[in-house]
């Protein structure tokens, strides 16, 4: 968060139904379904929503048109549209958000969450004293998409810190496809180079089981990058890809029999 600091543009009370988990540009994670039901259950029981604590905002992102939209709204409502810089309030309220902009905004970091509180609020709406649609909100800090450089967007959404939910051998795959795709001049030079490259721009350490040197040598070939790429596009190649398997399947010269049964899937 302290990097992308110079690239929010405000923090605000966003209406959950406004929010998309669907990424411009790469492939965001499948909703898991278990950790949004243990996710609920910790809202329920133990410490409650906490979405004003700064710590569990959300982070999303928009262009600067979709702000010009809403600052200008703002103006014919009489309201300051020239918000606050704070992180921990007051907060402007962009409850109507898709009526001026008539489009969502990516979520960059927190959709089981935005899930979560949807299952929480279907579970216990009859308890809550305000209606369900009252409390269709968090609060989430707002970046500026046409300026976040897309290898801090990639950290951002990155999950290397919560061990409950760790990124997928397919998800890391899909961060490295977008910043190849966005900077075609990275991951060139030396195995060891590009493999250094990797580690920092990915975040990656020893704690994910993650060859560096067998990712390396995957994605150093141009066929098998393609095919691996399209793969974990697919909902059952982002549950079975795995970056030790197919290493040794190319040792073991059987990769191509597979390559087939990909492509033909």
């Amino acid at each position: 968060r302290e990097l992308a600091e110079p690239y929010r543009i405000c923090t605000a009370k966003f209406p959950i139904d406004a929010l998309t988990a669907s990424w411009s540009l790469g492939v965001n994670r499948p909703v898991n379904d278990k950790h949004v039901l243990t996710l609920c259950r910790t809202f329920e029981v133990e410490e409650g929503l906490q979405r004003e604590t700064s710590s569990n905002h959300l982070m999303v992102g928009c262009t600067a048109e979709q702000i010009r939209k809403m600052r200008f709204h703002f103006d014919l409502l009489g309201k300051p549209s020239r918000w606050p810089e704070s992180i921990s309030g007051p907060w402007p309220s962009f409850d109507e958000w898709t009526t001026v902009t008539k489009e969502k905004v990516e979520i960059i970091s927190g959709q089981h969450r935005v899930e979560a509180l949807k299952l929480f609020l279907e579970r216990n709406s009859k308890r809550l004293d305000s209606s369900e649609n009252d409390e269709r909100w968090w609060i989430s800090d707002v970046y500026d998409l046409d300026k976040l450089p897309q290898q801090l967007k990639i950290k951002l959404r990155a999950n290397r810190h919560d061990h409950t939910l760790l990124d997928s051998h397919a998800q890391v795959w899909m961060e490295l496809a977008t910043l190849a795709e966005s900077d075609p001049n990275i991951f060139q030079g030396t195995a060891s180079q590009v493999g250094d490259e990797m580690l920092a721009l990915l975040g990656l350490s020893e704690q994910f089981k993650f060859h560096i040197r067998r990712l390396v040598t995957l994605w150093g070939n141009k066929t098998w990058q393609q095919i691996f790429t399209d793969w974990c596009r697919t909902a059952i190649g982002h549950l079975t890809f795995n970056i030790s398997l197919w290493a040794e399947l190319v040792v073991y010269r059987i990769d191509g029999f597979w390559f087939d049964v990909i492509e033909e899937a």
